[in-house]
């Protein structure tokens, strides 16, 4: 059974946080991993159901264990999809969580069972509150600029987990990183889970794309370019 909400959310902020936690300051050496990111035309409606044709042909990513991580799959997995076009970037997740844990309005999403995409230094976090309304949250984690900051998220809440349809508009992601959303365009990118069981006082960071993920870390990120 599913439970289908849907967000829209545009407005502008003026984004001053830096980095205040360590997480993880440096990567191990890994090898790069390098991904294409496929430029698609299609309407999507952000409502977390997935079901346009639009993202048979987006890349997708499943979500791997971090390194020295363990996790039943059962308890906690999930794949990531990705394309983009003129009007921004698209992402879609399918994650199964036995043990749904949710946030409160004003907590931050990370510390709840939610999705998490890195791309540069524009953390997006993207889950349900714990009335079931989809919320979204956008920080920008290097140096002070402001940018305007608008989504459309939508999540459908199933039996053994939930998904996620997001779009994140292109003059925010200019805004945000500086580039120019074309053809060509390179950019760090990064997708995982956070999880939170009902026992926990915190949640973890279990599975990340890539594996090795270090937190705000751009070099432990995948080398992803706009085709």
């Amino acid at each position: 059974m599913s439970h289908i909400h849907r967000c829209t959310l545009t407005t502008f902020f003026v984004i001053t946080l830096t980095l205040a936690l360590g997480g993880v300051s440096s990567a191990q050496t890994q090898a790069e991993v390098s991904i294409d990111i496929p430029r698609l035309e299609g309407t999507v409606h952000a409502d977390g159901i997935l079901d346009e044709n639009v993202w048979t042909n987006a890349t997708r990513t499943e979500l791997p264990l971090r390194l020295y991580q363990e996790a039943d799959e059962t308890d906690l997995s999930g794949e990531a999809l990705i394309f983009w076009n003129p009007a921004g970037v698209y992402v879609g997740a399918r994650v199964t969580d036995d043990d749904l844990m949710l946030a409160d309005e004003s907590s931050d999403l990370a510390e709840f069972d939610s999705v998490a995409i890195w791309l540069n230094n524009l953390w997006i976090r993207a889950g349900l509150a714990h009335d079931e309304s989809p919320r979204a949250q956008l920080d920008y984690l290097a140096g002070f600029h402001s940018f305007p900051v608008s989504f459309e998220v939508g999540i459908a809440k199933e039996d053994n987990g939930y998904t996620v349809e997001l779009h994140i508009p292109s003059d925010v992601l200019e805004g945000a990183l500086k580039v120019s959303w074309v053809a060509g365009t390179k950019i760090g990118y990064a997708v995982g889970l956070s999880d939170r069981d009902q026992d926990d006082e915190t949640a973890k960071s279990l599975r990340y794309f890539p594996r090795w993920f270090g937190w705000n870390n751009t070099d432990s990120m995948a080398k992803a370019t706009l085709r």
